[in-house]
């Protein structure tokens, strides 16, 4: 009996409790028993150069990806089809992406080795904004 209390108390904590949720998520999501049963389901081709780096959209229904080729692409992993090539001006490998949030997933911003992130709008296929870091 006591036991159940103390594991019904555990539960309500993680409930009330975003820092235990977290450690919880971050445990479950990393663990090696998780990571085994990971299978490979598809591949997707289209750039030329290795895939540095991939980006989920919020809803998981898009996914892009950033390259040493210099593009970054953005896939219907569903349907395995490629929606958008952008050349992104970039002079080095591409090592980041991400969906802008409430963009309605038109734009992606990119970083890459040039010490440069820019800020490109998928429908119109054009980089609209440039920043540089310091050196």
């Amino acid at each position: 009996m006591a036991a159940n209390i103390r594991q019904l108390l555990d539960m309500r904590q993680r409930a009330v409790d975003p820092v235990s949720d977290r450690r919880l998520f971050c445990k479950a999501h990393a663990h090696s028993s998780m990571v085994e049963r990971l299978g490979h389901a598809t591949e997707l081709e289209g750039h030329r150069g290795c895939v540095n780096c991939l980006e989920w959209n919020s809803d998981g229904s898009l996914l892009a990806s950033g390259s040493d080729d210099l593009t970054a692409i953005v896939w219907d992993p569903l349907a395995k089809k490629q929606l958008a090539s952008l050349p992104t001006g970039h002079t080095g490998n591409i090592f980041s992406v991400k969906f802008v949030p409430f963009s309605g997933d038109n734009q992606l911003l990119t970083g890459a080795e040039d010490k440069e992130v820019r800020l490109h709008d998928i429908t119109s296929m054009e980089t609209t904004r440039v920043s540089y870091s310091c050196t």
